[in-house]
């Protein structure tokens, strides 16, 4: 999965590692959150990212770090 800065000026390479439902969620068919580590030296700041897939297509998702380097980091989606 690619990435793209919302400001254009960072790229980034990222392998979904999980797909989990969020505990709080009374119904978790309605949200779920997507943690991802990053396959570059250099960790990913926080904001919102343009990710492109081959076969999903462009969304824009904000992404917030769960490790200090900024390695993995999640998207939290909400559909209820």
């Amino acid at each position: 999965m690619n990435l793209e800065w919302a400001e254009g000026t960072t790229h980034a390479r990222v392998k979904l590692t999980a797909l989990e439902d969020l505990p709080h969620c009374a119904d978790p068919q309605q949200s779920f959150r997507a943690v991802f580590e990053s396959v570059q030296a250099d960790g990913l700041r926080q904001g919102l990212w343009q990710v492109s897939h081959p076969e999903l297509g462009q969304h824009a998702i904000f992404l917030s770090p769960n490790d200090a380097l900024g390695r993995e980091v999640e998207a939290v989606f909400n559909r209820g």
